[in-house]
């Protein structure tokens, strides 16, 4: 099995997840698994991030409310909700023909 992997890579705000979304949205004839990530925004002041499944599923990332001992800067992660995602899209992989993970 041949494989190829594209890394899009930048500094936060410069069109990422755009890119990603867009791709999903202009190959409907391919079955793509994978998340991409939504910032959660209270009063225009980032508090979090959420991971959104190409299915529509949403999960709780990270949060700065997050009690989680695991950290990156001031958000509290939520390993157990980033280890479902990753399990529910590899089991997926049969049928799967692009993975995109953000």
């Amino acid at each position: 099995m041949s494989s190829n992997v594209l890394l899009i890579t930048g500094l936060p705000g410069i069109g990422k997840t755009t890119v990603i979304t867009k791709v999903f949205s202009s190959l409907p004839e391919i079955n793509i698994s994978g998340f991409y990530t939504r910032e959660i925004r209270s009063r225009n002041v980032r508090q979090g991030f959420e991971l959104v499944t190409f299915e529509g599923d949403r999960s709780v990332m990270a949060h700065v409310e997050s009690d989680s001992p695991y950290r990156v800067g001031k958000y509290g992660v939520n390993v157990e909700a980033v280890d479902r995602v990753a399990a529910e899209i590899m089991a997926e992989n049969h049928r799967t023909e692009l993975f995109i993970i953000d």
